[in-house]
């Protein structure tokens, strides 16, 4: 049987040297401890074994040769140089981790075969080829992107006009009558018969009044109407959602005179 094993350690550590990998596949495997001692019968299995496993590796069978190899070494373990034909096999198949295992076992049950620095090169070049080979990191991922939502400020806006709105009305609703005998252009009232001295001066006040406070409650109700739709529209207009940085946005604007939407941004 060594004689035989010879020949094929012969072709396949050839193999072993310079056949390139394919992919990696599954993960280490173990063997286990080597027993002293071999039986006559173990070792004729373990010989038909690797003839089964020798004919397969010649026909590119690679999954069934690695089994019958294994299966061989199982039975007979003192045939360590079935380890690099395993390795070799293992390599044919695309499974390199294994095929270092496999070699590393050799290496650590005969270190003082002659050809060992070959192998021990070949273990190196395999695990340079794995590295190599291996997928890059992941890139991090980004970090959670800020969301930002509605803000109180359109409701302080609103609420300020409703305020002011209902305090128009108020004037308005509370304004005098022009009083009789007054002009409502001039505000200047005439005496009327029965009037006493004062009389004159209390209706061209109330006058005053009756003209005026019309015309401001007016002015008031109306900025708090504007108010309210500037406030609810500087509402529904606020971005939400994720945040962006310097980016021009639309924003309400509200002053004395003018309501609208102003451009502005963050920089």
């Amino acid at each position: 049987m060594r004689r035989t094993l010879i020949l094929g350690l012969g072709l396949v550590a050839a193999a072993v040297i310079t056949v390139p990998a394919r992919a990696e596949t599954s993960p280490d495997q173990e063997y286990p401890p080597c027993a002293a001692a071999v039986s006559a019968n173990d070792s004729e299995l373990a010989h038909q074994k690797y003839i089964a496993g020798k004919l397969d590796y010649d026909e590119a069978n690679y999954e069934s040769a690695v089994r019958r190899f294994r299966d061989a070494y199982a039975l007979d373990c003192t045939k360590h140089e079935l380890l690099i034909i395993i390795s070799a096999a293992y390599e044919r198949k695309g499974a390199k981790a294994e095929a270092v295992t496999a070699l590393e076992a050799y290496v650590a049950r005969v270190p003082s075969a002659p050809d060992i620095g070959t192998y021990r090169a070949k273990i190196e070049n395999l695990k340079k080829q794995i590295a190599a080979a291996a997928p890059p990191p992941a890139p991090p991922a980004p970090p959670p992107a800020e969301v930002q939502g509605h803000t109180v400020y359109p409701w302080i806006v609103v609420g300020a006009g409703v305020v002011a709105l209902g305090v128009g009305i108020a004037v308005v609703a509370t304004a005098p009558d022009l009083p009789p005998g007054c002009d409502e252009k001039t505000k200047a009232c005439a005496t009327l018969p029965g009037d006493s001295p004062g009389d004159p001066a209390r209706r061209q006040s109330d006058a005053g009044k009756a003209v005026d406070q019309p015309r401001w409650g007016t002015v008031v109700a109306v900025g708090g109407g504007v108010l309210i739709a500037g406030g609810l529209l500087w509402h529904f207009l606020e971005p939400t959602g994720p945040k962006e940085s310097a980016k021009a946005k639309l924003r309400p604007a509200v002053a004395p005179g003018y309501a609208g939407l102003a451009l502005g941004g963050a920089f």
